[in-house]
């Protein structure tokens, strides 16, 4: 067949299953002049405006492919949601960017001599005041001070804000020195 400036039939796919322009609308063309596989064809000149786009579930369509703008996206997309952030749903359903759950981080809280109550401020970037927050003691070499089988605490527990944790522990001896924490919000 040869190339064709004639416009194939309404019927003819564009492109196949693989995404590669037919061989009917290749022939169509290059009859044009045109390289389909070099470069986008504008077919506004071929579509008419009341061509309905329409995007399932979560895709959004603005624009008319008549006009040659439509443009697809997300609902409750985001040009630059930040870190650390996935597209879903939250507690209403409702679509967008949110944090990822899971938050998790170590640190070390110092307690001052001979003490056996201490409260410290730690830093959790992505913490808010409404996270649900847990402190366990973290593996420490044989040789660090406040080894965790040989710290006796009776109690651990955080306290979230924003980008911190309150940490709070009491002890049934005196501690003093460094103690390796693990936490999760």
């Amino acid at each position: 067949m040869a190339d064709s400036t004639s416009l194939p039939n309404d019927r003819a796919a564009l492109v196949d299953s693989s995404g590669q322009v037919t061989r009917i609308w290749f022939q169509f063309f290059r009859g044009l002049g045109v390289a389909p596989e070099a470069a986008p064809v504008d077919l506004s000149g071929f579509l008419p405006d009341t061509v309905t786009v329409l995007g399932p579930a979560s895709i959004k369509v603005d624009g008319t492919l008549g006009a040659g703008a439509a443009t697809f996206r997300l609902d409750g997309d985001s040009p630059a949601p930040g870190n650390s952030r996935y597209y879903g749903t939250n507690t209403l359903g409702v679509k967008g960017f949110y944090s990822l759950p899971g938050l998790a981080g170590e640190s070390t809280i110092t307690v001052p001599a001979a003490a056996l109550q201490h409260r410290e401020t730690i830093a959790a970037v992505g913490v808010t005041a409404a996270s649900v927050v847990s402190i366990g003691l973290r593996s420490v070499l044989d040789a660090d001070e406040n080894d965790p089988e040989l710290l006796d605490a009776f109690t651990l527990w955080g306290a979230p804000g924003t980008d911190t944790i309150d940490v709070y522990a009491s002890f049934a001896i005196p501690v003093s020195g460094p103690i390796k924490i693990n936490w999760r919000a």
